[in-house]
């Protein structure tokens, strides 16, 4: 019986001694800490493939002098919504899978940037999706000063950081259209929620800005409302909201629970017709959001999350990131058969 090989495992002491330099050189040249030459970069590459050492990446690497790996960088604070986040990750995935990268998930205290920092020091990763931006991120101007490669996934309000990020202005506008066409001039917004309302993140600013801002141009007169809990709303203080606002349509964010929330609640107190008189807004446009009975205001979470994607590669093969604004997608409930954007 053959017996079974039980050689150890290349190590970076045997690459060293194959290409005839010191280990800590092949580190080097592996971290791209410090700049080699190209012959030297030659012989540990040659020696990497000879060896066969450690994953095959390693010679990718030094060959591109990229690690094939790309990071996201989140923020954790109470007004998370981890649903989404995880959402978002898993899509970012794929994404770079498509491109041919794996994920570095990276975790931020608010107001904090040492984890970026570390990153594109320590050159782990060959660029950074920064999520959750919030107003002077200290992540953005660490990766500018620093030269790292980086697209926001949400529009920052300073620096030149090229991003992607869902057009909510143009989202508020659509489902502002939708009940207006139903024939509401008075409207409630349940927005988000108020402890995301304090967080400073962009988006919660921008879905208020844009529904406001699209209220006026239609002449709509809104009336916004921001619960403590996605679950918690009163139906006493629902029915006062309603009698002093005089509103008979609804827009209301998609985390809120459809069942025991908002919507339902205001569909039996004035017998509203879901169809007709409620837009859902934010949908994540996922496998499962289609049961939905409201109209639904589509945040495409694929499209937003690959645009991200592809905007870093782009910049790190020096093609440029471009910014972009993804559109929003009004989509009617299955009940009805017209699927549009606008």
């Amino acid at each position: 019986m053959k017996q079974q090989d039980r050689r150890p495992a290349p190590s970076m002491k045997d690459v060293a001694l194959r290409a005839g330099v010191s280990q800590s050189t092949v580190s080097y040249a592996l971290s791209g800490a410090r700049p080699i030459s190209e012959d030297v970069r030659e012989r540990i590459d040659a020696a990497i493939q000879e060896l066969d050492y450690a994953p095959r990446a390693a010679a990718q690497a030094l060959r591109g002098g990229r690690s094939g790996i790309l990071a996201v960088s989140l923020l954790d604070h109470e007004a998370s919504h981890h649903s989404w986040v995880g959402f978002y990750l898993m899509r970012l995935t794929l994404a770079a899978r498509r491109r041919g990268y794996d994920l570095l998930v990276s975790v931020e205290t608010a107001g904090g940037a040492d984890a970026v920092r570390e990153i594109a020091r320590a050159q782990r990763a060959d660029g950074v999706v920064l999520m959750s931006v919030i107003r002077a991120d200290p992540r953005i101007a660490a990766v500018e000063k620093l030269r790292f490669p980086a697209v926001a996934l949400g529009q920052p309000t300073d620096g030149a950081l090229a991003y992607v990020d869902y057009d909510f202005r143009r989202a508020a506008v659509v489902a502002l259209t939708r009940l207006q066409d139903a024939g509401h001039t008075r409207v409630i917004h349940l927005g988000p929620r108020r402890v995301e309302v304090e967080s400073g993140q962009l988006y919660v600013g921008r879905i208020m800005e844009g529904f406001r801002e699209a209220a006026a141009a239609l002449g709509i007169t809104l009336t916004e409302y921001h619960p403590v809990d996605d679950r918690a709303v009163d139906e006493a203080a629902l029915t006062d909201l309603v009698e002093h606002s005089g509103a008979t349509g609804l827009a209301f964010s998609s985390r809120l629970d459809r069942a025991e929330g908002l919507p339902g609640k205001f569909c039996a107190l004035l017998d509203a017709d879901p169809q007709r008189d409620v837009v859902e807004f934010g949908s994540t446009g996922l496998e499962g959001d289609d049961a939905s009975p409201f109209p639904r205001i589509v945040n495409p979470i694929d499209t937003t999350a690959s645009a991200s994607i592809d905007a870093l590669v782009d910049q790190l093969e020096g093609r440029g990131a471009v910014s972009r604004l993804v559109a929003p997608q009004l989509v009617e409930p299955l009940s009805v058969t017209r699927a549009t954007s606008r």
